[in-house]
């Protein structure tokens, strides 16, 4: 269920307790059943997700301020760091890499 909203919406930022409140769970349910089905903490889930999407959306041409914005960034120097930190490149970095691909 928490999977299933956050791939219909990646910027939802609720807390593994805030969704373990809402569907009356403890947290630690919820990261155990993360963690069973994926092997990734819900964290880690959720950072896969956005760069996932970050990914596509780039190489669809989106800018890069727009993609922060759609996957809940509330700047994009956040979004900039959290992407080089997994992908080891900027955005900016990235996109070029496809320009040069061509």
């Amino acid at each position: 269920m928490v999977a299933g909203a956050l791939l219909r919406g990646p910027a939802d930022d609720r807390s593994p307790q805030e969704w373990a409140r809402g569907l009356g769970v403890s947290p630690r349910t919820i990261s155990r059943a993360f963690r069973s089905s994926t092997g990734l903490s819900s964290a880690q889930w959720r950072r896969s997700l956005r760069v996932h999407r970050a990914l596509a959306l780039l190489g669809k041409g989106h800018e890069v301020q727009e993609v922060a914005e759609r996957l809940g960034c509330a700047r994009t120097s956040t979004f900039i760091d959290a992407f080089r930190r997994v992908m080891g490149t900027t955005p900016g970095g990235y996109v070029g890499s496809l320009r040069a691909d061509r």
